[in-house]
């Protein structure tokens, strides 16, 4: 974030406050003795990560399945709607950046957002799915878009400073990579949850799949609300002090900075490809299983998706020590190439 002073250790932070700067040196090699982060201090910011895919993913999974599959409503709708959802996030998440880097508070920048945005959201989660089934086609699309629209904006004000406050923990190289483990760790075994969410809810203790998606939707929502208050409790919100001093930064310098930092574009970019075949995959993996492996059976299509999902995540699993090994070894840039190539 701009004017983080993000290649200082603890001690170069209270140096800075009084006007003393150390040598790159120094710097270095506090950075090498004095930035291991505690083991509970990992955990409870990766804890957030099952938060990031409950709220990033579970709408996502689950909304063509119910409105269109169980309340069939128009899928093109549907996924204009889901659609939007992007685009509103493409405005709000800098917005809540910008808010974030300029809040002066004694619990920090990130954390009170953290803790706000892990409630709402929570609370959100379960009146998506509560519509009326008796409305008109055109009456569930309002509401769907409106709560999305809601619920988005309150993941937003958690997901942008929970993200930022694990970019500040520690400067160390080899420990952010660790710290990314743990949150990759909770953030797929979220998945697992969303994955079988769907083929749950058909389950005969509910009644029926609609009554079963709203349960569970209940179940997500107090989820969230519970893996947020880890993050927003047990993590230290580290240059909130020293962000005290800085100026306020405004909205387009942010953005043109930011621009201007081909790296980060690059990184942007390689995000954008990736996320389009995961999106594309998840989202029609229910329906081709469903309407053409098993000839419109959708117990069978549901169970097969989450199986599919449940090997890949076994295979995350098992491959996180790996990478973040690799990674300490040859470099994250090397190691995100091979990866990528890998994807292609």
């Amino acid at each position: 974030m701009p004017g983080d002073p993000m290649t200082t250790s603890n001690s170069d932070e209270a140096a800075s406050e009084k006007g003393v700067l150390k040598a790159p040196s120094q710097i270095i090699e506090a950075i090498k003795n004095d930035d291991t982060l505690p083991f509970w201090s990992k955990v409870s910011w990766g804890c957030g990560g099952f938060v990031h895919r409950l709220g990033n993913q579970g709408l996502k999974e689950l909304a063509l399945p119910f409105f269109n599959i169980l309340l069939g409503l128009n899928p093109v709708m549907i996924g204009l709607i889901l659609g939007s959802m992007r685009i509103w996030d493409a405005i709000t998440d800098p917005v809540m950046g910008l808010i974030s880097d300029n809040t002066r508070s004694r619990f920090g920048r990130r954390r009170p957002y953290v803790m706000l945005g892990g409630v709402l959201s929570g609370v959100m989660f379960p009146i998506i799915w509560l519509a009326p089934t008796g409305w008109s086609e055109n009456a569930i699309l309002i509401y769907f878009f409106v709560t999305s629209l809601v619920f988005y904006t309150t993941f937003t004000i958690f997901v942008v400073p929970y993200l930022a406050l694990g970019a500040e923990m520690t400067p160390n190289y080899h420990e952010r990579a660790r710290l990314s483990a743990y949150r990759a760790f909770a953030y797929n075994s979220a998945g697992l949850l969303t994955l079988w969410a769907f083929r749950v809810s058909q389950s005969d203790v509910f009644g029926n799949p609609i009554t079963g998606t709203r349960l569970i939707s209940v179940f997500i929502g107090l989820l969230i609300i519970l893996f947020s208050i880890f993050p927003a409790c047990f993590c230290k919100d580290r240059y909130y002090k020293a962000a005290k001093k800085q100026r306020i930064v405004k909205l387009v310098e942010s953005f043109k900075g930011t621009m201007r930092n081909r790296p980060f574009v690059v990184l942007l970019a390689m995000i954008f490809s990736t996320e389009i075949g995961l999106g594309s995959t998840s989202v029609l993996l229910v329906y081709i299983n469903s309407y053409y492996i098993f000839s419109g059976d959708i117990k069978m299509g549901a169970t097969f998706a989450g199986i599919y999902g449940t090997v890949g995540i076994i295979t995350v699993f098992t491959a996180l020590p790996l990478v973040v090994k690799l990674a300490s070894r040859y470099g994250k840039i090397k190691v995100m190439v091979v990866g990528l190539c890998l994807q292609i």
